[in-house]
Formats: C-alpha cells, structure tokens, sequence
C-alpha cells in the first residue's frame, strides 16, 4: 500500500479510538471509509469505521477485555459495534467477496489489507488511517478526493454487478462530492446494468435517495439519473417535478434552510408524497408530516397567502410543517419579513381554560366540551384577537 502523509483529526485522540487501539493493537487495526474520508475534507464525521485483521471472535474478546460492551450486529459478515461512554465504532474483519448476487455478497476474512481495499466501491472509500495518522491509500484515493472525482475502484461493471446498490452510491456521491464529470465508462456500466436495481430492497433505495436529495444541489445529478433511466426504476412510477425541487433548494439557499429530504420530497413527488412514504416503509412520523404538508398545499393553491392564514395554519397543523410548505409554494416571490415572521411566530394560547369555566358554574362533560371548541373557533376566526373578557361576555348574551 501507498503511505501518505498523516490525518490530523481531533476523533484520532478520542478515548474511543484510542482504547480501541489498544484493545485490538495499533498494528493490527486501521480506521477507514467515511471518517477518512471526510476529515481529509473538512467535513464533519459520523460514523467512525475500524478495519481489523483479527476474526471476528477474537475482535469481540479483545474489545470486552479492555471494557467495551461490544454487540454483533453483522457477525456472519465479521461487523460488531464496540460502544464506550465517549463514543461507537463498527470494527469489522478484513474480507474479502468470494460471491456476489448483485444484492448481498459471501466474504471471506482475510489478513490481507489490499484484498480488503479491492472489494470496496470507491477510491475515496478505500484510504485507511492507523491510529498515530499514518495514511494508506492504494487507490489514489486522496487524489480523486483533491480532484472532486468519484471512481470505482476496479472495473465499473464488475463492481455493479456485485451489489446494484453501487448505482445509486455513485451519483450520491457524486452530488456530494463530485467537482469533475463520472467517467464514461462509469456511465456505460449503470446503462448496462440498469435492471439490477428492480432487485433491491425499497428500504435500501428510499436510504440512498433520502441521503442524496440533501445534498447541496442535487438537481444536475438528478436530472442525469432522469436521463439514464434510473430514476425511473427508483421511484417507480412516480411523476417528478425536479423544476419545483429545483426553485425550493433556491429558497433554501436564499433563506439559510439546512436541506431536508421530506421538504425536498414533497417538492419532487408532490401529492404522492405519503403514498411514496408508505411505500418506502417510513415512520409513521414522517408518513403524518407528508400528509399534513400535502393537505397545506391542496387547500392553498398557487394564490397569494396573507400572513395572518399563515400563521392560522401554523396553529391548526405546526411550524414545521407551514414553513416547509411556505417554501415549496412561494416559489420566485418569498417575502423574506414573511418567513422571518413565521420562523419566530409565537404560537397564541386559547385565553380560556377548562378551569375558567367550571368556576363560571358550567359542568364538565361533552356540552361543555362543545361551548369551548366553539368559543376556540370564534377566536380563530377573529385572528386570535378576542380577549378572555370577550369571549366570556359571548357566553353572557
């Protein structure tokens, strides 16, 4: 392998990944993949990956005796997740693919640090780094990297015939990271291999996508995949409005909004959303906030909205839910004092309680249940504005 010069990342001397490599030996373990990748970056990490040559049996020995709680989450593909206070690391064995299906591969474990580098998907995936910095990198990976170039490592084709997941992996990391165009050959392979995505799980794409739509501007990548088909085999059926997705990433951009994949969804698919979420097997959280959202936008139209019914309908649904959909719809004519004036609105408190009116002498049950909601829907309608001497003095006529 290449050795480079040394990662200088702050996770290096986290008491995490530092017992880990005391519990596995620093010889004996390198970090890889994503933390990597994107230290090299500048970008913030998440997940922190260890390589090990030890088995499987023997990583999960090594890592409880040095106090790790240690669970074999992917065992039979040599993964286990070694957690401490300070922070979680997958460790998982050397491997190599000894069969593939274009869904899941057999491995076998290896001691080989190169046939591990040769079974991953992408040259910035494959740089390993060992605990004191030392960089390892033999795919050129910190090149592409400088470059903004996204490559398979190895041939293209076999690399997509080994898991078909890696179509969508590579525009997602190309709207990502991507500064330079993808190969052709890269592109001739996903023509070749289009099909394979109707193998994969929904759950798997639904991941891939949600993680690609974040991206800063995903629109020329997915107006690539729209090109090439793939979008097409992704969501199935669905109509795509990437004119509309394209106008709220400028929204968002305008306004200081952190992409949202459900925001950016709801732009893309429109009423479908929830039907799509459905059928992703989403949380029931995320099924309810894309139908809230598709029910703002059906009874809004395209008409102006004054600021008052928009800040009715942050009290009849939430404010997440209005501002994103203040996004999608406002498109070309966002009224910047508007969507301050949403993001900080206070949402009013009905000025009667329960309790107000049993001292007024009303009994508890449905009729005054009935008095309330309708004195509730009075002030609505008055813009929250009838005081609670008011909306009593109602109750006195």
């Amino acid at each position: 392998m290449i050795v480079l010069d040394k990662l200088r990342a702050s996770w290096l001397k986290s008491p995490h990944a530092m017992m880990a490599a005391e519990a596995l030996g620093a010889d004996h373990m390198r970090f890889v993949g994503g933390a990597v990748r994107d230290s090299l970056m500048n970008l913030p990490i998440s997940d922190i990956d260890v390589a090990t040559d030890h088995l499987p049996d023997k990583a999960m020995e090594l890592l409880k005796a040095k106090g790790f709680r240690v669970i074999p989450t992917g065992i039979e593909h040599g993964t286990v997740t070694a957690i401490l206070e300070s922070g979680t690391l997958e460790v998982t064995t050397l491997r190599r693919d000894i069969e593939t299906d274009g869904r899941r591969a057999v491995v076998a474990f290896t001691d080989e640090w190169q046939a591990d580098a040769a079974r991953r998907d992408f040259t910035i995936n494959a740089i390993y780094a060992s605990i004191d910095g030392t960089l390892y990198d033999p795919y050129d990976g910190i090149a592409d990297i400088e470059q903004g170039c996204v490559r398979f490592i190895g041939k293209a084709e076999d690399r997509i015939r080994e898991d078909a997941l890696r179509i969508l992996r590579l525009f997602r990391f190309h709207a990502h990271y991507g500064r330079v165009a993808l190969e052709d050959a890269a592109l001739l392979a996903v023509e070749n291999t289009l099909s394979l995505i109707g193998g994969l799980s929904v759950e798997r794409i639904a991941s891939e996508l949600n993680k690609l739509i974040i991206a800063r501007n995903p629109i020329p990548v997915l107006k690539m995949m729209q090109g090439l088909g793939v979008l097409e085999c992704c969501m199935r059926g669905y109509a795509l409005d990437l004119d509309a997705t394209e106008r709220l990433i400028a929204n968002e951009t305008a306004y200081h909004f952190q992409p949202k994949a459900l925001r950016r969804l709801l732009a893309l698919v429109g009423q479908s959303t929830t039907e799509l979420m459905v059928s992703w097997n989403c949380s029931k959280k995320a099924q309810n906030h894309a139908t809230m959202c598709e029910e703002i936008l059906a009874n809004l139209g395209s008409s102006p909205t004054p600021m008052m019914e928009w800040e009715k309908l942050i009290y009849k649904n939430n404010h997440e839910a209005v501002i994103d959909c203040y996004l999608i719809l406002n498109i070309g004519e966002i009224e910047p004092n508007i969507i301050e004036a949403l993001k900080d609105w206070d949402i009013p408190i009905f000025p009667i309680r329960g309790s107000d009116m049993l001292d007024l002498g009303y009994e508890a049950g449905p009729e005054l249940g009935k008095i309330m909601k309708d004195l509730e829907e009075y002030w609505f309608d008055k813009d929250f504005e009838p005081s609670f001497e008011a909306l009593i003095g109602l109750l006195r006529k």
